[in-house]
């Protein structure tokens, strides 16, 4: 009988990886000022929370960096994997999982049908659990991400909101830092 999986997440062994959202395609991507707004809420509240971010850029010679908004609150030790291939899973993300003992990722960016979908399904294929921040990922048609969104959801890919996986993270408004999140969810 296989283990039974709920979508816990425990801070102490979750990762936060934000994919791809550079400068070429800010007016290609559907809704994609929300999105940003959304991403950068959960950057803050991992911040808050010190849990460690990893951010890809999809071969930024041609398609440039991650977009400044983004780029200026990440915190100072942020690993930024460049990348050709779709999925950002490679080999220093690997030995960070291990080395960090990560049993959960909250995955966040662009294109959702693609680098979304890639990564979520070799991760979970891995053994990790795949938390997607539903207003936290776009494409370029909006099909595109409703497409994804199913695909994943078909593969066991928890699909949750800011909200939800913020509570769920802190588990009780006695959480040492419950009062400096709450403000990031009353501005939200």
């Amino acid at each position: 009988m296989s283990e039974i999986k709920y979508g816990q997440i425990e801070i102490e062994n979750t990762l936060l990886l934000v994919c791809d959202i550079q400068q070429i395609f800010k007016d290609k991507i559907h809704n994609f000022e929300n999105l940003v707004y959304n991403v950068k809420n959960m950057i803050n509240v991992a911040k808050i929370l010190d849990i460690k971010i990893v951010v890809s850029e999809q071969y930024p010679k041609v398609f440039g960096n991650t977009i400044d908004e983004i780029k200026n609150i990440l915190p100072e030790h942020t690993s930024i994997i460049e990348k050709k291939k779709f999925s950002m899973v490679n080999d220093s993300l690997l030995e960070l999982i291990n080395k960090e003992k990560i049993k959960s990722v909250i995955l966040l960016g662009i294109e959702s049908h693609i680098c979304i979908l890639q990564t979520s399904l070799e991760l979970k294929s891995l053994g990790i659990d795949v938390h997607i921040m539903e207003e936290g990922i776009s494409s370029q048609n909006k099909k595109d991400k409703d497409s994804a969104l199913k695909r994943m959801l078909q593969s066991s890919i928890f699909i949750t909101m800011f909200e939800s996986l913020t509570f769920q993270l802190l588990k009780t408004s006695s959480h040492c830092k419950f009062k400096e999140i709450i403000k990031i969810i009353k501005e939200y």
